[in-house]
């Protein structure tokens, strides 16, 4: 045995982060593409997935993230036509098996990138809805001690769609994305 096992829903879209030794897989959508607000935890001990809290709002293409020892689903777009994207988010809290809702975002995001650096979550580019025009260069930063988002000063020189976000020191990197087309370029984000 490898270590690996499937877990119960197949997703597609699906946030996926580590908090507390478990991996969650938060969100997505099914094989029929219903958008999903269920969630899954892969203990690596037991070699096993259980279900845990779902969250309130029914989430696809979010971006997911651990701040602290809370795991936060960020964005999603609607699931109803036209798809436009949603700036609410919820923080799950593993001890208590709870999802409760925090500050929205300033701007409707989906396919965005989400990172932690310091002690702030940062919501990185994304779509407001269907259609390339709408493809953000934009970021926010999400303080938890504020329950409160701020724009962050300064943009991205390419507007990114389903792009990777990380950090690295004092430092955000958006990764491929683009506008309506994948791309290899690289983005530093100094904060």
């Amino acid at each position: 045995m490898d270590g690996r096992r499937e877990h119960d829903n197949r997703r597609a879209g699906v946030g996926v982060a580590v908090v507390g030794g478990k991996l969650y897989a938060v969100g997505g959508t099914d094989t029929t593409l219903n958008i999903l607000d269920t969630v899954e935890a892969y203990d690596p001990e037991a070699n096993s997935w259980t279900a845990v809290a779902s969250m309130a709002t029914k989430r696809d293409y979010l971006g997911v993230a651990v701040l602290g020892t809370k795991l936060y689903a960020v964005g999603s777009f609607n699931s109803s036509l036209p798809f436009k994207g949603l700036d609410t988010v919820e923080a799950y809290d593993p001890e208590a098996n709870t999802w409760t809702a925090v500050a929205s975002m300033t701007t409707t995001r989906y396919g965005l990138g989400v990172a932690v650096l310091g002690t702030k979550l940062y919501a990185v580019g994304g779509n407001a809805a269907i259609g390339s025009k709408n493809i953000l260069d934009t970021v926010e930063a999400y303080d938890p001690d504020a329950n409160m988002w701020t724009a962050v000063a300064g943009t991205m020189t390419t507007p990114r769609n389903e792009l990777g976000v990380a950090a690295i020191n004092d430092t955000l990197y958006a990764v491929g994305g683009c506008r309506g087309f994948a791309c290899a370029t690289v983005e530093a984000l100094n904060l």
